[in-house]
């Protein structure tokens, strides 16, 4: 057993299993050694082992009778068990086997006698041997190298169990990983937008509140977790609440509305939308309120319409008018002022650049 190994053709997808296996946690190894040990006792041998087949070596994850931890793959007896047909080999004598006598487990540890399987994960990609020796010739009959095969089949179930688990454990860290993220994202999203965003479930205790929620009520947003809606805000904005969410109730879905509410001394002018919150099973968990504070929105608008009567005015005295052109559609909008000089109607104020055009030029 000289020369190089015979690699698999499912290499690397056995390499990667293996990898796995050997990040499992160390605390598993006490389990293998446990039904090595079972092995050696029940047929009655001075050395058992479990090994597992890495990219250049043999490595024993299980081993005794044996002062080794680990052996060159090409030099290993159990590569040999590599190769279909992944059936079990038995050696009476590996002195006189031309593919195992001169491997160093016979020439310097005395071994003669070999059996083994080998261990197959995830359908059939041999990933490691469970195997016994001995120190003198032996025979195994038919009932014993099936019993090895039953062995080896038993173990490998278990580690399949234990690849599995950890595989599944792995999947929910990443998910856990994602999930934190995505709630990491949405904590920013929620904290940086100036609307108040808040949650509650069926008790009214609050569930979520975000920055600006908890700077209107004078509170960190941690600690309003868990408290109830009526300890924290003023009866007005209960009552304007609770008549929301019986609309809601009623409609069976989202409500907004529009309020007015003096606290202090300031009235704030406020847009509030009332959605329910449901489970994954469709069921009612309890309610999400956004609330925008329109006050300075209101406060310009009104400006706004000032303004535009204030022109209104002055082109009715005047004879004035103006207007605009959108470069990109070629719309032109005139203001009522214009139409009139222009002799359009003054509802028809919006229309093609070269419609007015025509009609200035007409």
């Amino acid at each position: 057993m000289n020369g190089p190994a015979v690699e698999p053709a499912d290499e690397p997808q056995r390499l990667r299993l293996v990898h796995e296996l050997l990040q499992l946690d160390t605390r598993d190894d006490a389990i293998y050694r446990r039904k090595v040990d079972i092995l050696r006792r029940v047929f009655a041998v001075p050395i058992a082992l479990l090994a597992l087949t890495t990219e250049r070596e043999q490595r024993f994850i299980a081993v005794h009778g044996l002062p080794l931890a680990a052996m060159p793959r090409e030099r290993a007896i159990c590569s040999l068990l590599q190769q279909p047909p992944f059936a079990p080999l038995v050696l009476t004598d590996a002195r006189d086997d031309p593919r195992a006598c001169s491997s160093p487990l016979v020439t310097q540890h005395g071994v003669r006698f070999y059996a083994g399987v080998p261990l197959l994960l995830d359908g059939a990609h041999p990933v490691g041997t469970l195997c016994i020796m001995d120190t003198a010739p032996r025979r195994l009959d038919a009932a014993q190298t099936a019993l090895l095969a039953d062995f080896g089949a038993q173990l490998a179930a278990t580690m399949q169990a234990m690849l599995d688990a950890q595989r599944l454990l792995h999947k929910a860290r990443q998910q856990e990983a994602e999930l934190a993220r995505e709630r990491a994202l949405l904590r920013t999203v929620i904290d940086g937008t100036p609307s108040l965003i808040a949650a509650v479930d069926a008790d009214g205790r609050f569930t979520l509140a975000n920055a600006a929620f908890a700077r209107m009520v004078g509170s960190p947003a941690q600690e309003l977790i868990g408290r109830r809606l009526d300890a924290v805000t003023p009866p007005q904005v209960q009552a304007a609440y609770a008549a929301l969410r019986q609309r809601m109730q009623q409609r069976g879905g989202a409500v907004k509305d529009r309020l007015s509410l003096t606290l202090g001394e300031r009235t704030w002018k406020l847009l509030v939308t009332l959605a329910p919150l449901h489970d994954g099973q469709g069921r009612a968990q309890g309610v999400v309120s956004v609330v925008q504070d329109m006050t300075e929105f209101d406060a310009i608008s009104a400006d706004l319409e000032k303004l535009q009567d204030i022109q209104r005015r002055g082109e009715a005295f005047t004879q004035q008018g103006t207007w605009s052109l959108d470069l990109d559609s070629g719309v032109m909008t005139i203001s009522e002022g214009f139409a009139r000089l222009l002799g359009f109607d003054p509802g028809q104020r919006t229309r093609a650049a070269a419609a007015s055009r025509r009609g200035i030029r007409s």
